[in-house]
């Protein structure tokens, strides 16, 4: 189950519990009521959300995602739920619930010890004896047996009784079919595949391209806006760092195909967002645009010199050109009759190998077959599972990732004031200067 808290009143606890904090006598839910006292949407909303409140501590905005942000249960241990198809008697929900299943074990970030082992002379035996386990084989079992079924059929038309069961047919049905028929054909579908795979991996790569911008940007933005906003400013800091925070999460959930949006929003904006701010994203249609709005006026409340300002629109104005791209690939599919007339033509050609080869390979036809097939029909299935990458990609690493380093920042904001204070002690000058020599000379 997800331990994330959700309501006011336990995240009070849950500053006491991780966190030494002093509050003055007034409970969060007062707390969240000073900042947006029951509105509507829109700008009104805006500026009440980006409201200066007078009686919060300084210590309560130590953490950007309210103190109360618990380690992240990954999706793939929170149940997810799904609609049941009555048509389909539950199949199609259960034939659902193993897509997301199979994506979410592609999901994978390495690190060091991972890429030693995926350098390994040894991958070779691993990743055959893994076959077995194969998401993607296991998503082919339909195809290839249905081709294996073909091959078995081709090697019983050549049979005496398969020869006896076409001679009473009423049309000549060939059991044999000439390898030119296949040969042809096979250097065109080859070339189909490469593009198809290589289109789909440059989408792949482009989405992640975006989020490793994300990710920079996040922190960047961040740092920004600790160094520009007045210390005094602790709470348009801490709003302003957990929008940061909440974007990143909407926007996984944005480009998740999720059947429960509202859900998957809710779960994930919980831990971030004060109530009546989440209430506020939830009740907008696009989420990440409202937070990215809400973000803007923040800085414009924060009253900021001009170029300190520009500085942090440009990197809100990436924010919302990653917003647009990634939006770009999930809506705009690899050109659909490129993706069938692919399929169609490789489907047909590979009925026709078991009819070429029966002469040549008798009963071995059937294994040749089904290896035949699952080695091409899993080279286009990887092309279609890539084609939309963000629910390969391991988005929610990525997320947590951002919140840590936000966290972070914003928990060391004062120890790092105190690095840069002014210290006139001519003795810590003249020591830094003695290093400022040993440094120029070494250079």
């Amino acid at each position: 189950p997800d331990r994330r808290v959700t309501t006011p009143s336990h995240a009070g606890e849950s500053i006491i519990l991780f966190r030494k904090v002093t509050v003055h006598p007034f409970n969060m839910a007062n707390m969240a009521a000073l900042i947006v006292p029951g509105t509507s949407l829109g700008t009104p909303m805006v500026g009440r959300l980006c409201q200066k409140p007078g009686l919060v501590s300084r210590q309560l905005a130590c953490n950007p995602i309210r103190n109360c942000r618990l380690p992240h249960v990954s999706r793939a241990n929170r149940p997810r739920q799904l609609k049941v198809n009555a048509f389909a008697g539950g199949s199609f929900d259960a034939a659902i619930r193993e897509n997301v299943s199979a994506k979410m074990e592609r999901r994978n970030v390495y690190t060091g010890h991972d890429w030693v082992e995926h350098r390994s002379s040894l991958r070779f035996v691993r990743h055959l004896f893994s076959s077995f386990s194969s998401q993607t084989y296991r998503a082919l079992l339909p195809a290839v047996g249905f081709l294996t079924f073909v091959a078995a059929l081709a090697v019983h038309l050549n049979t005496p009784a398969g020869a006896a069961l076409l001679a009473s047919l009423p049309f000549q049905f060939p059991a044999r079919l000439p390898m030119t028929i296949v040969n042809i054909p096979a250097a065109a579908l080859s070339l189909l595949l490469v593009f198809r795979t290589n289109a789909s991996y440059d989408r792949w790569w482009e989405a992640r391209k975006l989020w490793g911008l994300l990710l920079n940007r996040s922190r960047d933005i961040v740092r920004q806006s600790l160094t520009y906003f007045a210390p005094q400013q602790t709470r348009l800091k801490n709003q302003f760092v957990r929008y940061v925070t909440a974007f990143n999460y909407a926007l996984k959930v944005h480009l998740r195909a999720n059947m429960n949006l509202d859900e998957d929003y809710r779960t994930e904006l919980t831990p971030v967002l004060e109530p009546n701010e989440l209430e506020a994203a939830l009740n907008d249609p696009h989420p990440p645009n409202h937070i990215l709005f809400v973000m803007s006026q923040i800085v414009q409340r924060a009253d900021l010199k001009v170029i300190q300002g520009a500085r942090i629109d440009e990197n809100l104005t990436t924010f919302s050109d990653i917003l647009g791209a990634s939006e770009r690939i999930l809506r705009c599919p690899i050109p659909l009759p490129y993706t069938r007339h692919t399929s169609r033509f490789l489907f047909l050609w590979l009925m026709t190998i078991p009819f070429a080869i029966v002469g040549d390979c008798g009963w071995l036809t059937i294994p040749v077959t089904a290896f035949v097939a699952t080695a091409l029909l899993g080279v286009e299935d990887l092309g279609v599972q890539i084609e939309e990458p963000f629910s390969v990609l391991a988005l929610e690493s990525i997320c947590d990732l951002a919140a840590n380093n936000n966290r972070s920042m914003y928990a060391q904001q004062d120890r790092a004031h105190l690095l840069c204070e002014n210290n006139d002690q001519p003795t810590r000058h003249a020591h830094q200067g003695v290093r400022l020599k040993r440094l120029t000379h070494s250079y």
